[in-house]
């Protein structure tokens, strides 16, 4: 059997970043903590921690941590479902989003749940394409991502589709592209990219025959920061739509590629756990998706 406060002290080093962090959050001296953890990879028979600045926690520790978090949130439903008793400390659930949709609609899903509940969220940002990956290794219990299928162990809810269009302002696309959206235009303008692993400007440009690498780019890895940089005509890029209803209607933005979006359809994910605390996030992502994403 693994020994539970062994346990809890190896999720508050890794979650904390370091084993003096964790001794604060659990009230202990940091040799107890230490002292935990090595009787812990003594009785799973492996190393869990990589001692860096942070700490990272090694494959076998993932699987261990994600193990914590599921145990965690069964036991609050035992206290609070099958024994009737009412929980007054906050449990914190890690979930994975992606910068668009928490620029968007993610904070209407979160206002009444986290108003009514005891729960804490600790938000992990990742790309839609990144965030399933989080799920996997333990590092979240649910994730917003773009990847369809469910993992082993795990559920899906289909949320609905982000659409983004390719915008400027108009004084930008009149000086950049007073012909049109041409190769010769394209290598020449700026363009606003999220970070190097969006790959959403090289899908487009491609289409155009642009390769990667021939078209000047500003990584802007805050979405409201990346609208704000369109609105005052520093660059073009891929937007979605939910997050600039107001300036298309009124121009401040404007579409320059003609009839050009992109699609993303989105997926709740989650473990497969009957828990109170899962089965509330997984409705409030439903009920809040419906009415702000494309169908």
């Amino acid at each position: 059997m693994i020994d539970y406060k062994q346990l809890e002290a190896f999720a508050a080093v890794v979650e904390n970043g370091g084993f003096e962090k964790a001794a604060t959050v659990l009230h202990i001296t940091q040799s107890a903590v230490s002292q935990r953890i090595r009787l812990l990879e003594d009785r799973i028979g492996a190393m869990l921690i990589v001692r860096s600045t942070p700490v990272q926690p090694t494959a076998m520790g993932q699987k261990l941590l994600g193990h914590y978090k599921q145990v965690s949130l069964m036991e609050q439903d035992l206290f609070e479902d099958t024994l009737g008793k009412t929980v007054e400390e906050y449990i914190t659930v890690p979930v994975g989003i992606n910068a668009d949709s928490l620029a968007t609609w993610i904070p209407d899903t979160l206002q009444e749940l986290l108003t009514t509940t005891n729960i804490l969220v600790d938000i992990r940002l990742g790309d839609q394409d990144k965030t399933h990956d989080m799920l996997k290794n333990g590092e979240v219990v649910g994730c917003v991502s773009s990847q369809p299928g469910p993992m082993q162990g795990c559920k899906t809810v289909y949320l609905g589709k982000m659409i983004y269009v390719c915008c400027a302002t108009p004084d930008f696309a009149e000086k950049w592209f007073p012909d049109g959206f041409i190769p010769d235009a394209v290598r020449k303008a700026p363009i606003l990219t999220y970070d190097r692993t969006d790959e959403m400007n090289n899908e487009m440009l491609t289409r155009c025959g642009i390769r990667a690498g021939e078209f000047p780019t500003h990584y802007v890895p805050d979405s409201h920061m990346f609208v704000d940089m369109c609105k005052k005509g520093l660059g073009y890029g891929m937007i979605p739509s939910l997050q600039i209803e107001e300036e298309l209607r009124n121009k401040q933005l404007i579409p320059i590629v003609e009839k050009y979006s992109v699609t993303v359809r989105l997926y709740w994910h989650c473990w497969n756990l009957q828990t109170r605390h899962i089965m509330m996030l997984t409705d409030a992502f439903e009920k809040v998706a419906k009415l702000h994403l494309s169908r």
